[in-house]
């Protein structure tokens, strides 16, 4: 197989103006029909974003969103369908998976998985996120340590104070408490200088050599078992190389098997140049292209919302987006 040359992965720029997308308008005989926007990821309080479910899927119908996956980490929300249907959105059964997979080098990394659209009754799904919820108090408290070394003081009690009704601590709720102590302007301003993992940051722990998640393969299989959609998430999210990431787009793919897998193309704050490059990837490896906000609630963030004919394309297995531009076929959407 002849591979497209790819750039180096690069940080995805938080002040970079999100691309937006309109709402498609089509006629279907006399009468003009809007297809509904969607989003494919974003959290809510029980894991790691700040805002309810209620409130993010209110948002969602406000900004005309009519598909949204409501993807907390390694959590199930089956209860949170009919709350969507009070507000006219179909919310999908969704959960961000930490999984683990061990690169030719022996480095071990972590890769996130949305599951995507499956049964929540599965039980080879519901032991893979029983499993995987492991408890990450000592991965806290040491970015804590670090932290403190930077003369930044919290501690994991008052993390866990702050944020009763979470099932999932993580550094999101960190940068809050940072920013609600003034030690720094916006919640942003915490990853890209201390805690996020885009250059390592000096408070930066490697969750892989602490937590215990499954092994990436093996949750992809439970989630095709549940007859949902292995999304891999935020290609340019990780501190890997080049050659590591091809690396980690071969294992997906041997897991998922043909158009069966999906990768993230359209998010957050992406280029177009990141977003061509993407589905580059997805044509070499026939995945199918998501999208999402990756939205958390925290500053700057926002939904905006994607194309529908991106989730007709993954809901009916066909790799709808990837035809090249002013083709026939190429998709209204397309940048």
């Amino acid at each position: 197989m002849v591979k497209a040359k790819r750039t180096k992965a690069t940080t995805p720029n938080m002040g970079r103006k999100v691309l937006e997308f309109k709402a498609r308008e089509h006629e279907d005989g006399n009468t003009k029909i809007i297809s509904p926007k969607i989003d494919l990821h974003v959290h809510t309080s029980l894991s790691d974003g700040l805002k309810s479910p209620e409130e993010v899927i209110k948002l969602a119908a406000q900004k005309g969103i009519g598909v949204l996956a409501i993807t907390d980490h390694n959590i199930m929300h089956p209860e949170l369908v009919p709350l969507g249907e009070k507000y006219g959105v179909r919310v999908l059964i969704g959960s961000e998976v930490s999984t683990i997979i061990t690169l030719q080098s022996g480095k071990r990394q972590e890769i996130h998985i949305i599951a995507l659209d499956y049964d929540p009754d599965n039980s080879k799904m519901k032991d893979m996120l029983q499993k995987n919820f492991c408890n990450r108090e000592e991965y806290l408290r040491g970015i804590l340590k670090k932290l403190e070394s930077k003369k930044f003081y919290i501690s994991y009690e008052e993390l866990k104070d702050e944020f009763p009704d979470t099932l999932f601590l993580a550094r999101s709720h960190i940068a809050y408490m940072m920013k609600k102590k003034g030690y720094i302007s916006d919640t942003e301003e915490a990853f890209d200088k201390y805690i996020g993992n885009y250059q390592v940051t000096p408070c930066y722990i490697n969750p892989a050599e602490v937590n215990h998640y499954a092994d990436l393969e093996q949750a992809v299989k439970a989630i095709l078992d549940a007859g949902g959609r292995p999304v891999l998430c935020h290609p340019f999210y990780y501190p890997v190389s080049r050659e590591e990431m091809e690396e980690v787009y071969q294992t997906f793919s041997r897991a998922c098997g043909r158009h069966r897998g999906a990768m993230e193309v359209y998010y957050g704050s992406y280029s177009r140049q990141q977003i061509q490059e993407l589905l580059e990837v997805c044509r070499e490896y026939s995945f199918l292209p998501s999208a999402g906000s990756d939205y958390h609630g925290r500053d700057h963030q926002t939904l905006n919302g994607y194309p529908y004919e991106i989730w007709e394309g993954l809901s009916k297995g066909s790799a709808y987006g990837l035809n090249k531009p002013g083709s026939k076929k190429s998709p209204s959407f397309w940048i």
